[in-house]
């Protein structure tokens, strides 16, 4: 406990406040994909007879949907206010983090108004103060959950910038000092977090930008609901989700990032490929087995007469796992192997040490995910708990990829594994086990615990020498 506790004081920032900020600039980032249809709105105030139908309804959504655009560029300017603070990073929060995303609100809350409004006598005006003041009250718990998100991500970044300018804070965000460490002013490094950030940040635009022909021709083809043109482009999309981040990545990285495609793609042993195989199927068998070997008991106890016993495949339900489309999820897997365990893990490790810099990539890699997964449906208190779930599976599954990397060098079996676990979960052979995803988080980490402590890695320490550092900026 004494090694957990001072590993995770070196994985927390130097100021904890950092992370108070660091947390507000995530949920600003992601409320844009989160729910904003005033479904609670329209149905507390009886939209019907309000005269709101279907095209009014549609109508008033893309304007919310429009508005949201520069709640999008705040997010974006949040987290590089995180890397980059700038001389003056509390004039830059109000201005190009505050004021577009209260400008965007502004023009949100007439149309949620508009909507939702009580109805009123015509003696008495519908734009009065009090009125309106009314229906805040009574509808403030009826609005959609990105505006939950929203207003509570300002509140954070405003406690961070109130400390921030009283001087009880700073930035950049910064991890205790370790000997470990680069000449902060090296262009490696540099370039480094550089590519942390388009990572998190931009890299969504940049792969809406760069998918957007496909949206044109779907508009000018004489048959977009082909089978041919849906399956070429289902082939293009997941080639372009792929490519993306690896050509960005050796771009940003330069000559060393190239030098290191040849050594990540090493062919592995044989029976290191195997175990890579083997791993996320018995993971997810071991989820299964408990119900079935209960099902089977009760049956062998109690109902022994009747006609067949439970099968196994009712609980280990491989039927969808042969959908020859789950073959594009390895295109992505090994991209991001590419990306985050061959490319960036070997630059966090020697600027923070083994251990934090498998912790960093983990984090850095969750966070990858934030912009990119589904939160329809989901309440305020779902939104934190699937940015939890992803944080530790992405942490869970990181140290046993990683390892895997480091271990045999290269990101193949990584890549396997990472591939096979994608394709099991996509088709939903656990879904029905009670806690199935909190479960296979357990077993991640249980096999990464017993890797790194039976089978422990030899790592030589800095492999890019440098001067000491001052203060550690976090990648986060």
């Amino acid at each position: 406990m004494k090694g957990l506790s001072q590993f995770l004081r070196l994985v927390i920032p130097a100021d904890p406040w950092q992370l108070v900020f660091l947390a507000g600039a995530v949920l600003l980032f992601i409320s844009p994909r989160l729910s904003w249809r005033p479904y609670a709105l329209i149905l507390a105030a009886k939209a019907v007879s309000l005269g709101l139908n279907s095209d009014g309804a549609l109508k008033n959504f893309l304007l919310v949907a429009a508005f949201l655009y520069p709640v999008i560029f705040a997010g974006l300017l949040a987290y590089l206010t995180c890397f980059y603070p700038g001389p003056k990073p509390v004039r830059r929060i109000l201005w190009l983090v505050f004021l577009p995303t209260l400008l965007s609100l502004a023009f949100i809350f007439p149309i949620f108004y508009r909507i939702s409004r009580p109805a009123t006598s015509v003696l008495e005006p519908n734009t009065s103060l009090s009125l309106a003041l009314q229906w805040l009250r009574s509808s403030f718990w009826n609005f959609p959950v990105g505006l939950y998100s929203c207003l509570f991500s300002l509140l954070l970044i405003f406690a961070f910038a109130f400390r921030l300018q009283s001087g009880k804070s700073s930035l950049p965000l910064a991890l205790p000092v370790s000997s470990i460490s680069w000449d902060e002013t090296t262009d490696s490094w540099k370039r480094t977090l550089l590519l942390v950030f388009i990572l998190l940040c931009p890299l969504f635009l940049i792969d809406g930008l760069v998918g957007s022909p496909l949206i044109f021709v779907s508009i000018l083809s004489s048959h977009p609901l082909s089978s041919l043109y849906l399956a070429t482009s289902r082939i293009i999309a997941a080639l372009v989700d792929a490519g993306v981040p690896i050509a960005l990545a050796l771009w940003i990285l330069g000559e060393s990032g190239r030098k290191m495609v040849r050594t990540s793609f090493q062919l592995p042993e044989l029976h290191d490929a195997f175990f890579a195989f083997l791993l996320p199927v018995g993971l997810a068998g071991l989820l299964s087995a408990p119900g079935y070997l209960v099902a089977r008991t009760n049956w062998a106890i109690y109902a022994v007469h009747q006609a067949s016993a439970p099968q196994f495949a009712s609980y280990f339900d491989l039927a969808r796992v042969w959908d020859p489309w789950l073959l594009l999820m390895t295109v992505g897997a090994f991209a991001e192997e590419f990306v985050f365990r061959g490319l960036l893990l070997p630059r966090l490790l020697p600027r923070y040490g083994f251990h934090r810099g498998i912790f960093l990539t983990g984090i850095v890699w969750a966070a990858y995910h934030f912009r990119f997964d589904s939160y329809q449906g989901l309440s305020a208190g779902g939104v934190l708990l699937h940015l939890a779930w992803r944080l530790l599976t992405c942490l869970a599954m990181n140290y046993v990829l990683a390892w895997m990397t480091l271990r045999w060098k290269s990101i193949i079996p990584a890549g396997i594994a990472h591939t096979i676990s994608n394709i099991l979960v996509v088709a939903g052979i656990n879904d029905a086990i009670p806690w199935s995803s909190e479960l296979l988080i357990l077993e991640w980490g249980v096999v990464a615990f017993l890797l790194f402590r039976y089978r422990p890695l030899a790592w030589t320490e800095p492999m890019e020498e440098g001067p000491p550092a001052a203060h550690l900026e976090s990648v986060i």
